[in-house]
């Protein structure tokens, strides 16, 4: 996403259903971001009994993570609004639809490596068409809203990093700024703390930190 930020205007996303192809750009960003909804499912999956009554807010917050990842590419209203036609679905998805898309990468020990991945791009291409079509030629200058469901899904993992992950992984206000500037401010903003409010997710620290940063952004 770092990347796509700065070279989007080179559309190299821009495949046009050439899917089988090797097109490495369009296919490391698909796995990349295929290879999240994977871990995150198995993880789910394999994940002990979380007792709420002695478990700590880092461990609910943990879970929730996890629970809002699939949900950015599956609620619709939170980007469409209320009036939203929920048998469309260009740039969301069904959730129980998405739910399978992570099987393809699935396997009983892990993940499937990204040359696995195209080694077996013939028998997985199929599964994971929709999400080939919600990835083809995606742009932050369209009027369509997949580029904010993908970027709001970038700064959640982001904050999940920053909150869980390893020190050289967090990302500082400065980065946290650039990310929700570049290549523009999107004008959903409220709508994504809204999203994260309804999962309880506001109270996070890192979140909490994100929100206080784009409150200082420019309005236009």
């Amino acid at each position: 996403m770092w990347n796509f930020a700065n070279k989007h205007q080179e559309e190299w996303l821009h495949i046009e259903g050439d899917y089988l192809n090797k097109h490495y750009y369009f296919h490391s960003f698909v796995y990349r971001h295929l290879a999240i909804f994977a871990w995150t499912k198995k993880i789910q999956k394999e994940m002990i009994f979380l007792d709420t009554t002695i478990a700590g807010k880092e461990d609910l917050e943990f879970v929730k993570f996890l629970n809002v990842f699939p949900r950015m590419f599956c609620d619709l209203t939170f980007l469409e609004g209320l009036n939203a036609d929920g048998n469309k679905t260009d740039d969301h998805f069904f959730r129980n639809e998405f739910d399978l898309l992570a099987d393809s990468l699935i396997t009983a020990t892990g993940v499937k490596s990204f040359s696995e991945y195209l080694d077996e791009i013939k028998t997985i291409a199929p599964k994971i068409n929709r999400l080939f079509l919600f990835f083809d030629s995606l742009s932050p200058k369209e009027e369509r809203k997949r580029w904010d469901r993908l970027h709001f899904f970038h700064l959640t993992v982001l904050m999940f990093l920053n909150s869980y992950g390893y020190d050289f992984q967090v990302t500082n206000d400065e980065k946290l700024k650039t990310v929700l500037t570049k290549p523009k401010k999107s004008n959903h903003l409220d709508n994504y703390f809204n999203f994260l409010n309804e999962y309880q997710l506001t109270e996070n620290k890192q979140i909490k930190n994100l929100k206080k940063i784009a409150k200082k952004l420019p309005t236009t």
